[in-house]
C-alpha cells in the first residue's frame, strides 16, 4: 500500500471520528475540518461522507439501540430515534453551505493568496452560516434561549479551531512542517489527536475495550516514531480522555508510566521496534504490581495486548521517516548553503580587486583594466558549477542514511555539487540525536565506506556534527600527494633576496608553485618580484585563469617600469586528482623532472615579465608519475643547464628534501660559498595519496 493511499484512509478516518466527536448534541469540528481539507485540496466529497456517516452511527436509528454497540456518556445528548435524522438534516445543510462558501469569489481569493482579509470573510461568512442554521434547528428543540446558547458556543467552537485544524492536517496528512513553528504544529496535532480520541466509543460491543486500546498505540506509536517531543504531549491527551470516558483517572498514570520506560527502550534498543515491545511488556508487568492493578486483569492485559499486537504488526516504513515525508527546511538548508557559497565567491571576487588595487597602486591605468570578457567567463564557470548541483542515486542515499543512523546521526538531505575543476562535492545536512556529536572526519570515513571512493571534509567547514542541523561540506580525496620544500639563498654580499616564491594547496586540488626573480639583486628586485608573486596570487584566488594572470601581471609591470625593470616569472601547477603538471614560464630557467632512471627538462622561450608590453607565455604540459619529483630553480642556480643535470645524475637518493639538500650544497661547492646571484629552489615529489 502506497503512501497516497495510506493517507486518504487516514482522512477518512479522521473524518469519521470528527463527525463522531459530539459535545451536548453539537458536533463542532466537522466544518474546520471540511475547510482545512479543502485547503489542502484533498478530497472533500470522501471527508463529507465520512463526517455524517460517523455521526450518523452514533445516534443509530429506529429500532437500532446504539447503547447496546456503542457506550456512551453523558457527553451525547439524544433526540430519541429521530437523533440520526436531526443530525443529517443540521449538518447536511451546514457543510454544504460552508463548501458552497468557500467556492464562491471570496473563498478562491482566500485559497489561492492567503490574505488576511480573505480569510476573516470566509471564516466570518462560516460563521454566520453555522450560527444561523445552528439556532434553527436548536429553537424547536432546546428553546430560544438555549438555542442561541448553543449555537453561539457552536460558532465559537468551530471557527476558532480552523487554524489550527489547517496546521494539524498538514502536518499529519502532508508531513508538511517547519522549524519556526514547532509549538503551533504541536498544538494542531494534539487538538486533532484529541478530537479523534474524543469520538472514539469506549466500548464496541462488550469484548473489545476500543478506546483504551487505541489510545494505548496512538502514543506508543507517536513515542516510538517521534520521540518525547510529540510523544509525551500525545500520550498526555490520549491518557485523559481515556481516563475521562472510563471513569478511571488512573490510567493517566498509567499512560506516562508506559510512556517512560518506552521512551527508555527506544533510546536502549537505538529505536528498533523490538525495543519498544520489550519495553511495553516490562510497562504492563510494573505498573500492574506497582501502580494500577488493572494491566493485569484480563481487560486490561486484552486492551494491552490488542494494543502490541497492532503496534508489531505496524509495517518498518510507517515507522520511520522516509524519503518523500523529509521536512522541506530540509532542503532549504542545501539551497542556504548554495546561497552562501555563492555570496562568498562574490566576496572572494571583490576582496581580490581591491587587494590586486592595493598592490598595483603606482602601476598606472593598466592596472585597472581588467579584462571584463575574463571576469564574465569566469562567473560564467562558477554559475555551470552550481548547476551541477543533483541527488545522489537513491540506493546509496539510503545506505548512507542507515550507516549514520547506526551511529546516532540524522542525515536528513544528501546532494552533490562539481566543483571548477570538475571534482564532486557532497553536501548534507544532519544533526546527532540525544546530545551526542560527532566529528566531520568520521562521518568522512562512514561516506568513504558507503560511496565506495576517498572522502574527505571540505576546508571552511565545520568540524563538528551537533544536535543542530547543519550543513557538512565533503569533497572526493585527491589520487595524489606532494611533499615540498623550498630553500633560499642571498646573494654573497647582499643584503635582501631578489627572488620571492610562492607554494600553496588551493582547496580545488592543485599545488600551485612560484619563482620570480627581479632584475638584479636587493629591495629592488625583491619589490618587482614580490610584485609579481602577490598579484598572481590575488588572481588565482579569484579564479582567473592562470595564462590571462601572467598577461595582466605583464601589462601592469610593463606600463609601471617602461621596460627598465622586469622579473623572471616561473609557475607549476600539479593537478593532485590527475598528476598532471602545467608549466608557465616567463623568461624562466628550465625545470627539470626527476624520473626513475631518467630526467627531462622543460625549457622555455620567451621573454621575462615587464620587457615588452605583450609577451607570450611558454605554457608546458607533462604527465607525472607517482615518485617523480619536480625541480624549480631561479637562474641564479647554475650557469649553464648542463650542470644542474649533472649534479642531477649523481643524486643516490629519492628523498624529496635529501635531493633539495644535495642541490643546494653542490650549487654552493661549485661557487665556493660566494653566489654572484641568489637562488631559489623547490622541490616537489608525487606520492599516492
Amino acid at each position: 500500500m502506497n503512501e497516497k493511499k495510506v493517507n486518504r484512509m487516514l482522512l477518512y478516518l479522521i473524518g469519521f471520528l470528527c463527525g463522531h466527536s459530539a459535545i451536548v448534541g453539537m458536533h463542532p469540528f466537522m466544518v474546520p475540518m471540511l475547510i482545512a481539507v479543502y485547503y489542502m485540496r484533498q478530497s472533500t466529497f470522501g471527508l463529507f461522507t465520512a463526517m455524517l456517516f460517523g455521526g450518523a452511527a452514533l445516534y443509530g436509528g429506529p429500532g437500532w439501540n446504539t447503547e447496546q454497540i456503542f457506550r456512551m456518556g453523558p457527553y451525547v445528548m439524544g433526540m430519541g430515534e429521530n437523533s440520526a435524522a436531526y443530525f443529517l438534516i443540521k449538518y447536511s445543510v451546514i457543510l454544504v453551505a460552508v463548501l458552497v462558501c468557500m467556492n464562491l469569489e471570496g473563498g478562491l481569493k482566500c485559497r489561492r493568496s492567503g490574505g488576511t482579509r480573505t480569510y476573516l470573510i470566509l471564516a466570518g461568512s462560516c460563521g454566520l452560516i453555522i450560527f444561523v442554521w445552528s439556532f434553527i434547528c436548536g429553537m424547536y428543540i432546546f428553546g430560544m434561549q438555549d438555542a442561541v446558547l448553543m449555537a453561539l458556543f457552536e460558532t465559537v467552537i468551530s471557527v476558532g479551531t480552523i487554524p489550527v485544524f489547517q496546521t494539524g492536517t498538514q502536518v499529519l496528512l502532508l508531513q508538511k512542517r517547519e522549524r519556526d513553528k514547532y509549538n503551533e504544529e504541536l498544538l494542531g496535532v494534539l487538538v486533532l489527536t484529541a478530537v479523534c480520541m474524543w469520538g472514539m466509543p469506549y466500548m464496541i460491543g462488550r469484548a473489545v475495550s476500543w478506546l483504551l486500546m487505541c489510545s494505548l498505540y496512538v502514543s506508543w506509536y507517536t513515542l516510538h516514531r517521534f520521540g518525547a517531543g510529540y510523544g509525551m504531549a500525545v500520550t498526555g491527551v490520549c491518557g485523559f480522555i481515556a481516563a475521562v470516558k472510563s471513569g478511571r483517572p488512573e490510567l493517566v498514570g498509567g499512560f506516562f508510566i508506559f510512556a517512560i520506560l518506552i521512551l527508555a527502550g527506544r533510546a536502549l534498543s537505538d529505536k528498533r521496534k523490538m525495543g519498544t515491545i520489550m519495553a511495553v511488556t516490562v510497562a504492563c508487568i510494573l505498573t500492574g504490581l506497582m501502580y494500577d492493578d488493572y494491566f493485569l486483569t484480563f481487560d486490561g492485559i486484552k486492551s494491552v495486548g490488542s494494543a502490541l499486537l497492532i503496534f508489531a504488526a505496524t509495517p518498518k516504513w510507517l515507522l520511520t521517516v522516509q524519503d518523500g515525508w523529509i521536512q522541506s527546511q530540509y532542503n532549504l538548508q542545501t539551497a542556504t548553503e548554495m546561497n552562501r557559497i555563492t555570496a562568498e565567491k562574490i566576496r572572494e571576487l571583490s576582496g581580490a580587486f581591491k587587494r590586486i588595487e592595493y598592490t598595483l597602486a603606482g602601476c598606472g591605468p593598466a592596472a585597472a583594466r581588467v579584462d571584463l570578457g575574463e571576469v564574465g567567463d569566469m562567473i560564467g564557470r562558477f554559475s555551470d558549477n552550481l548547476e551541477t548541483a543533483e541527488p545522489v542515486s537513491l540506493n546509496r542515499e539510503e545506505r548512507l542514511r542507515a550507516s549514520f543512523m547506526e551511529h546516532g546521526v540524522i542525515m536528513t538531505h544528501l546532494s552533490s555539487m562539481k566543483n571548477e575543476m570538475n571534482h564532486i562535492q557532497y553536501y548534507i545536512t544532519a544533526r546527532t540525536k540525544n546530545k551526542r556529536i560527532m566529528l566531520s572526519r568520521d562521518a568522512a570515513e562512514i561516506m568513504s565506506e558507503v560511496l565506495d571512493k576517498q572522502i574527505r571534509v571540505s576546508e571552511d567547514t565545520p568540524a563538528i556534527i551537533s544536535e543542530n542541523d547543519r550543513v557538512i561540506v565533503f569533497e572526493e580525496c585527491a589520487k595524489y600527494r606532494c611533499t615540498y620544500f623550498v630553500r633560499r639563498i642571498k646573494k654573497y654580499g647582499s643584503n635582501v633576496s631578489g627572488d620571492n616564491f610562492s607554494v600553496k594547496e588551493h582547496e580545488d586540488g592543485r599545488l600551485i608553485m612560484m619563482i620570480s626573480d627581479g632584475m638584479g639583486s636587493g629591495s629592488l628586485a625583491s619589490c618587482e618580484s614580490t610584485l609579481m608573486i602577490d598579484t598572481m596570487e590575488e588572481l588565482l584566488d579569484a579564479g582567473f585563469d592562470p595564462s590571462y594572470g601572467i598577461t595582466f601581471s605583464n601589462d601592469c609591470i610593463s606600463a609601471k617600469n617602461s621596460g627598465r625593470c622586469f622579473t623572471t616569472f616561473d609557475m607549476g601547477i600539479i593537478d593532485l586528482y590527475s598528476g598532471e603538471l602545467t608549466q608557465y614560464k616567463q623568461g624562466a630557467a628550465p625545470t627539470y623532472i626527476i624520473h626513475e632512471g631518467d630526467t627531462e627538462v622543460l625549457r622555455g622561450a620567451s621573454l621575462p615579465i615587464g620587457v615588452l608590453e605583450s609577451a607570450e607565455c611558454d605554457v608546458i604540459h607533462q604527465e607525472l608519475q607517482p615518485e617523480d619529483r619536480v625541480v624549480m630553480v631561479s637562474d641564479g642556480a647554475l650557469g649553464d643547464e648542463d650542470e644542474m643535470q649533472e649534479i642531477i645524475s649523481t643524486l643516490k637518493t629519492d628523498d624529496c628534501k635529501e635531493t633539495l639538500d644535495r642541490i643546494v650544497s653542490q650549487v654552493l661547492f661549485r661557487c665556493k660559498g660566494k653566489l654572484e646571484d641568489d637562488v631559489t629552489v623547490i622541490v616537489a615529489k608525487l606520492e599516492i595519496a
